[in-house]
């Protein structure tokens, strides 16, 4: 906050103000496509969006509509260490050293998650006839849907004694939690704003 923000916006917004100008009225649609991928060949990326505006009425009225859809697969970093140094376990372990030579990187999953996110967001306004104000409204609806990794639970740090993890007669690996998001964020604002009453 510098020179006379905090009067302006409180001392609420000590941690920053961000002010958004929403559009109005476009003269032409816009759409735009991008696309990527990492030198490594995976974390493959897909988005692409959408802008227009209609008119609403004859007095300068409009609905201003963005649709957006973007898509991320994971990357995977993971190390080779050969050995487990969070756990202690050395590389020559005597339990586990063929199992760590087996697994170098732990089992982990280590990199961006996988992502796919869909969303459509509105803003429209209403002039009154007058000219001195108008109703107003915005908002959108978005859908996320995603997949990162935590760490990678070995088997010599959770242990499956009653095949809870695996099945019987199998080699018991350990496992790696995920984080499996599915979430919908919606939100709509309506509110008139003008110069002076009354509005009509």
């Amino acid at each position: 906050m510098r020179d006379g923000a905090s009067a302006q916006y409180g001392s609420d917004a000590i941690a920053g103000v961000i002010n958004m100008v929403l559009k109005r009225n476009v003269e032409f649609t816009t759409v735009g496509i991008s696309s990527g991928i990492t030198t490594e060949g995976d974390g493959f990326n897909f988005a692409a969006d959408v802008n227009s505006a209609i008119k609403l009425g004859e007095d300068g009225g409009y609905l201003n509509l963005t649709v957006g859809y973007y898509n991320q697969e994971k990357t995977d970093r993971s190390a080779t260490p050969g050995e487990d140094g969070l756990f202690g376990v050395p590389a020559n372990d005597p339990d586990w050293g063929s199992w760590l030579a087996e697994n170098p990187d732990l089992g982990m999953t280590i990199g961006q998650p996988d992502l796919e996110k869909m969303d459509i967001f509105f803003n429209a306004g209403v002039p009154f006839k007058n000219g001195n104000g108008e109703v107003y409204t915005f908002g959108g609806l978005t859908y996320r849907k995603g997949k990162s990794f935590a760490l990678y639970r070995p088997p010599y740090w959770v242990s499956d004694p009653f095949n809870l993890l695996h099945e019987p007669g199998t080699n018991y690996q350990g496992f790696q939690p995920t984080f499996e998001t599915d979430i919908r964020d919606n939100n709509a604002t309506v509110g008139v704003s003008g110069n002076c009453f009354p509005l009509m």
